[in-house]
């Protein structure tokens, strides 16, 4: 019997255990910036559609309610899935980052494993996001198990 260590409490506690914040607060950097972002875009919009609501009285800004609530579930759902072990968590070296066209305001992104043979992974990030990645780096970066084509979140170690 070996003595336990409070290292990885949050890796040993059960999921069902903990609140949405304890899970919110314990992600990884990676994922915890992209919920953040999620929560902060929820709530602005949200207050943007009372806003309008409360000037123009338009009925259309429901729309907008749509959107926050969209993105509030996205971030919730976010944290869920991974403590659901529904993320892939990879550390890979970034090969090479190029800007897109300036009409399609994306950044694509080329990352290899550790492998002998290695094996490439390539990530269109929306924005022009090319100073956030640096060859010969590696990150650590967050895809879902069931679109492991889209990268959720990333960071460099």
């Amino acid at each position: 019997h070996q003595p336990e260590t409070k290292e990885n409490d949050v890796e040993k506690q059960d999921p069902e255990n903990m609140s949405i914040r304890e899970m919110f607060a314990n992600l990884p950097d990676g994922l915890f910036r992209v919920v953040l972002q999620q929560l902060i875009a929820c709530v602005v919009i949200a207050i943007a559609c009372i806003a309008i609501l409360l000037v123009f009285h338009t009925p259309q800004v429901i729309i907008g309610f749509f959107g926050a609530a969209w993105m509030g579930w996205n971030a919730i759902s976010n944290i869920y899935d991974y403590y659901g072990d529904k993320f892939f968590e990879m550390p890979l070296i970034c090969v090479s980052v190029q800007q897109g066209l300036k009409v399609q305001n994306r950044t694509r992104v080329v990352f290899r494993d550790q492998e002998d043979p290695p094996s490439y992974f390539e990530y269109f990030i929306p924005g022009r996001k090319s100073t956030k990645f640096i060859p010969n780096y590696v990150y650590i970066i967050y895809v879902k198990k069931n679109n492991p084509k889209i990268m959720v979140g990333f960071q460099a170690l």
